[in-house]
């Protein structure tokens, strides 16, 4: 007994005495409702014990950190681009060359293979899952759509003049925005809105294209919800009617297509005068120093399978890396969510963006400069061009502080 407990006593925290269970970071899937999916049903049927430890990116970096100040163990991370590459600049990351043959019978989807490898020679991670943000809406609202309007072609004047439609036959804001505090209305702002109008998530931030940008959101938002500025997912806004039309990550848009598939749509963002914004988040698995690559990759081979990445999809929303076949069987509503998916990725006109890879510190600012000029331009109805300039310098001051050395 007195034996047991010294040796548990001097194990790092991660660690168990008596098995080795594999210990999973993550900066994916942190809301309880999909930690708890991915412990119960995602992972139900792997067969080694996995201890899936969510957080957001600061307590994830330390964890990790920690991790590899205590070499030993089987530990696995979990995150998107930006933070295996902040992990790398770290020093903390170890390379996932080895469980290639792992993988080999994996067909990944095109594109992927690119951003591994963090720019280098040796591969850092392997793709997880996929998602974007969509737009989706109660069948209801399409009454109100513009004669003329394809939701597939959707403009952003259209977008307007639907929700201008819907507020004046109700007389009350039916277009919803996850504006909360954790909500991802930023990036609505970077890659969605920013591009279509000026052609780039940054360039021209303070340019007069951006400038009309503003203006349109501002007049856009005489006709949104006013709970949008307290509501962190729209889902739940959908399903109890209080929006209408809505725009946010398909994860967080999942639940209304599971409960209610012939109730809702989904449909790509629109389009604006430069093009359609978009952006893809790419989620991938890796190791950190220290851990044992070799057991590691058994759970990366896992969570690649074609069965499992579709059983990813049905619970959490997030879409397949990899080639699932013809024969998988999706729910009608996670068609919807896929094939809009889809549609809007191969459209033609698509301005592609990812999720800006920064420092935690740096992305915090970066997004922070775009929440900023919306609370004062949209919001308040402060000088558009005196704000964009103020958060243009910021974002200049964040480029130069990006040093050549932090490239990887």
């Amino acid at each position: 007994m007195f034996l047991s407990a010294l040796l548990f006593s001097v194990l790092p925290p991660w660690r168990s005495a008596c098995a080795d269970p594999i210990l999973f970071l993550s900066t994916q899937l942190t809301p309880i409702a999909e930690a708890a999916t991915m412990r119960q049903v995602i992972l139900r049927d792997f067969p080694q014990s996995v201890d899936f430890e969510p957080s957001d990116r600061a307590v994830y970096n330390a964890r990790v950190l920690e991790v590899v100040s205590h070499p030993g163990g089987i530990v696995v991370l979990g995150g998107v681009q930006e933070d295996f590459l902040e992990l790398y600049r770290a020093g903390a990351l170890a390379t996932v060359d080895a469980i290639g043959p792992e993988l080999s019978g994996r067909i990944f989807l095109p594109g992927l293979d690119g951003h591994r490898k963090l720019g280098t020679d040796h591969t850092y991670f392997v793709p997880w899952m996929q998602a974007t943000y969509l737009m989706a809406a109660n069948k209801i609202a399409l009454h109100y759509l513009p004669k003329g309007a394809d939701l597939n072609r959707l403009t952003y004047d259209e977008l307007k003049e639907w929700a201008a439609r819907m507020y004046r036959a109700i007389g009350k804001g039916k277009l919803g925005f996850p504006v909360g505090p954790k909500g991802l209305m930023h990036r609505f702002l970077q890659g969605y809105l920013s591009p279509s109008f000026t052609g780039s998530m940054t360039d021209g931030f303070g340019s007069p294209a951006a400038a009309s940008m503003w203006q349109y959101l501002r007049e856009l938002w005489e006709y949104v919800a006013p709970s949008s500025l307290i509501l962190n997912r729209m889902d739940e806004a959908l399903l109890n009617g209080e929006v209408w039309v809505a725009w946010d990550h398909t994860a967080r848009l999942l639940e209304a297509f599971k409960k209610q598939p012939d109730t809702f749509i989904a449909f790509p963002a629109p389009v604006g005068p430069r093009g359609r914004g978009v952006i893809s988040v790419l989620a991938g698995l890796g190791v950190p120093k220290g851990s044992s690559s070799a057991e590691g990759g058994k759970l990366l081979e896992y969570l690649t399978r074609p069965s499992v990445q579709v059983k990813t999809m049905e619970s959490v929303g997030f879409l397949p890396v990899v080639e699932i076949g013809e024969n998988a069987q999706l729910s009608k509503g996670l068609s919807a969510l896929v094939r809009a998916t889809f549609q809007q990725l191969s459209s033609p006109d698509a301005i592609l963006s990812s999720v800006p890879l920064r420092a935690a510190d740096a992305g915090r600012s970066f997004d922070l400069a775009y929440v900023v000029a919306f609370s004062r331009i949209v919001l308040r109805k402060m000088d558009a061009q005196a704000v964009l300039e103020r958060q243009q310098r910021i974002l200049r001051e964040l480029d130069t502080n990006v040093r050549p050395a932090d490239s990887p």
